[in-house]
């Protein structure tokens, strides 16, 4: 794939040169009456397009800091559940400290209307945040636009972001085994009234996998009312090309049964019209510039569906079973690039231009058994068994053609290439958790097996197509990883405490069929987690958190 990769940045003609200081912009979040707002959202954005370059989230105190920005023009602007300040211009050639960013928060008034809905309230526990939004105004919405109002959560370049690290999703501390796409077209098409709140934690405890980063917990509500509950929705978007989806959703309860099943068909055609300039420099200055033009089209079918099943047997026992399965049967990508490639006086050097259309497969299929026991002392005891099934087939077929200042052809390169993935993922876990006296203690144990194979096939056009064995190759890889993990938390008056210790002992084997070489990797690793919330009123606390390879201290 390495040659592969130069190959693409050699046609797209892509560099980039910086020599240049980064700087922090610093400020607070406020509301119309100087209320300062925790935990909202800061945008840093190009003013041109609105394109979002960087994010961050207030703290308790409604402070907030941007780093690493380079000097340039940017638009600012506050978010918090739905509402924007004004987007404020700024010139950063150094460190700036601003004001206060002003995001209303009143309602407006309506003749003889009047309007009850309840906010989103926001609770602080000693190792998260939790948004709770059930019944809220915001459970109309999707699921994905719930998780892009979450306070502490930054959407950037369609990835969800917590303090500027990328976020996993888990559905009721179980995780999402999907592509960030795909995880964006789930939630796109699973309804909002589902959804009782969201967990926010930036450095999740000892219960959570080592290597996952920062969480994003949906906790799902459960369908009160006896009977059955079903719906149907639709929308339709006009852009260049128009956008619609379809989907429908099924409740239904008894006494010891709910059943929730949902399906959505999304058919959708995208385009995009990107112009850019790159300019090579060495020491005497721009030697060459490339003007390029790149037009991309993307055609998708996607099918999703879910089921959700709890069966509750007695007072003690209770068995729940999970089912997603996302399906791509048609996936197209037809692109089309030219580039002007030109001296450092303007003089035409070379002109090239590239077609590239690609054609995929992709289906994801998941399901979820857990089984949960409560003991009479009121400890609880947890099994789960999860499994992933993943295939991916691609095809792709480019051409670049290049050609002389006068317009004369100079030469063509032209690939196929077939590729093939299909990921196994098994897991199975066991959780025990209890009172032990006024301590709260967890425990538990996972195994993770993951088999995956890779396969790519280069082929040459020029002169018929050709096999490439050394741009080609069939990869295995094999993981397994043991874990265990105890932790122990406690409540007394305005403190709360948790600390963990996780282990992970992990083996894993990589096998390049084409190089004959086989990589092996075995290591043991302890996981330490620390954390302190000390709640001094109302509206401020003091908080620290403690991990690994992270420690970090909020006020």
């Amino acid at each position: 794939m390495k040659p592969l990769l130069l190959f693409f940045l050699a046609v797209l003609g892509y560099t980039q040169v910086a020599y240049c200081q980064s700087y922090e912009l610093t400020g607070t979040v406020r509301d119309e009456v100087g209320e300062v707002i925790p935990f909202a959202s800061v945008f840093l954005s190009r003013p041109m397009d609105l394109t979002v370059v960087k994010g961050s989230s207030a703290d308790e105190n409604g402070l907030f800091i941007i780093t690493d920005i380079e000097p340039g023009l940017y638009i600012v602007q506050g978010s918090y559940i739905g509402k924007s300040s004004e987007g404020l211009p700024l010139d950063i050639q150094s460190d700036i400290r601003i004001g206060a960013l002003i995001i209303p928060q009143q309602t407006e008034q309506l003749d003889e209307v009047v309007v009850v809905s309840s906010r989103p309230k926001i609770e602080r526990k000693v190792d998260r945040l939790v948004f709770n939004v059930e019944n809220t105004v915001l459970s109309q919405s999707t699921s994905w636009d719930i998780l892009k109002q979450t306070p502490g959560v930054i959407l950037m370049q369609d990835e969800l972001q917590i303090r500027n690290q990328p976020a996993v999703v888990y559905i009721n501390d179980r995780k999402v085994q999907l592509s960030p796409s795909e995880v964006r077209s789930l939630l796109e098409n699973y309804q909002g009234q589902n959804i009782k709140s969201i967990e926010v934690i930036n450095n999740p405890p000892a219960k959570y996998d080592a290597e996952g980063g920062a969480v994003l917990n949906i906790i799902t509500s459960k369908n009160i009312s006896l009977g059955y509950k079903g719906n149907i929705s639709s929308n339709y978007t006009q852009g260049i090309f128009p956008k619609y989806n379809f989907g429908t959703s099924h409740f239904y309860k008894t006494k010891n049964l709910n059943v929730n099943a949902s399906y959505s068909y999304a058919p959708r055609k995208d385009f995009k019209d990107v112009k850019n300039r790159t300019n090579f420099i060495n020491d005497t200055g721009i030697f060459s510039i490339w003007d390029t033009e790149f037009d991309k089209t993307n055609r998708f079918k996607t099918h999703n569906a879910g089921l959700t099943l709890d069966y509750t047997i007695d007072d003690r026992n209770e068995i729940n079973l999970t089912s997603n399965m996302q399906l791509s049967p048609e996936r197209e990508y037809d692109n089309f690039q030219n580039t002007i490639i030109t001296n450092r006086l303007g003089a035409l050097d070379s002109t090239l231009s590239t077609t590239s259309f690609l054609d995929e497969t992709k289906n994801n299929i998941s399901g979820d058994v857990t089984y949960k026991h409560t003991f009479k002392e009121n400890s609880t005891l947890q099994v789960n068994g999860h499994y992933t099934a993943f295939d991916l087939s691609r095809t792709q077929r480019a051409s670049s053609d290049y050609f002389l200042p006068t317009g004369d052809f100079i030469r063509n390169y032209s690939f196929f290439t077939d590729a093939n993935q299909d990921i196994e993922i098994i897991t199975a876990q066991l959780d025990y958790s209890a009172l032990l006296g006024t301590v709260s203690f967890e425990t538990g144990a996972k195994l993770s097996l993951i088999n995956s194979e890779s396969r790519l096939q280069f082929f040459t056009e020029n002169n018929g197509r050709v096999f490439v064995p050394n741009l080609s190759d069939n990869f295995l890889y094999d993981e397994n990883v043991y874990a265990a993990y105890v932790s122990a938390s406690k409540d007394w008056e305005k403190w709360s405490l948790k600390a963990g210790l996780r282990a992970e002992h992990t083996q894993s084997s990589g096998n390049s069929l084409a190089l004959s070489t086989v990589n092996e990797l075995e290591y043991f690793e302890f996981f330490p987690s620390v954390y302190l919330l000390h709640t001094i009123n109302e509206n401020h606390s003091l908080a620290f958190d403690y991990s690994e390879k992270t420690a970090k201290a909020q006020v």
